[in-house]
């Protein structure tokens, strides 16, 4: 017992980025919402689950990728997969990366210009995602959310490709698709402290059975 709890203590170590950077949600796990500022789209609270009802095992703040599946604050839905791309046939339309560049300054807490919890805020950069993912949403070169983007990628460059952003494919229980959503997963220096930390764990808890 005393092996596991220590390998309990490390994983909840490296799993729990921070500045709550990436998530722990993974295909497979449900998800409930929470209404957050913004509307249409906005703020939304995801919290996590392993099971529909059971302990919630994480929670973030999301924003959503489609303007035309929706979702509601009553139902659970299950996570189909944490994938590059939003599930819209036939094959899937990959994200864009000025899209990943947004939500990882938001996640990180380094989005200027944004105030959480703050409506305004919340609708200028859901319409940018919106935007830069195909949707209909009209002229947005007045935008800074777009402008910002825009910039990192594509005069600047001090931005190219997903980083850690993620799209989370969402479906109703019933097998429906819904509103695909943006989360983060862990960097892979983290993924590579956790293998070391774990082969570590095993080669002690050998040495000590070695020993008896």
């Amino acid at each position: 017992m005393r092996y596991l709890g220590a390998l309990t203590a490390l994983l909840l170590l490296v799993m729990t980025p921070a500045g709550a950077q990436a998530g722990v949600v993974t295909a497979g796990d449900y998800v409930k919402f929470g209404d957050r500022p913004g509307s249409p789209g906005g703020e939304f609270l995801l919290t996590v689950y392993d099971t529909p009802g059971g302990p919630a095992i994480d929670q973030f703040i999301t924003f959503c990728l489609q303007m035309t599946e929706y979702m509601n604050f009553t139902d659970t839905f299950k996570v189909g997969g944490v994938t590059t791309a939003t599930d819209d046939l036939p094959y899937g339309d990959p994200l864009d990366e000025r899209t990943a560049y947004l939500y990882s300054n938001f996640r990180n807490g380094t989005l200027a210009n944004y105030t959480l919890g703050n409506a305004t805020s919340a609708n200028l950069l859901q319409t940018a995602i919106w935007f830069f993912e195909g949707e209909n949403v009209g002229d947005q070169s007045g935008n800074i959310f777009v402008q910002a983007a825009n910039n990192a990628v594509n005069v600047d460059k001090s931005w190219s490709g997903l980083g850690n952003v993620r799209v989370l494919n969402l479906f109703y229980q019933d097998g429906r698709r819904a509103q695909d959503q943006l989360t983060t997963v862990p960097e892979p220096s983290t993924m590579v402290l956790l293998g070391s930390g774990v082969a570590a764990l095993c080669v002690r808890r050998r040495r000590a059975a070695a020993s008896k």
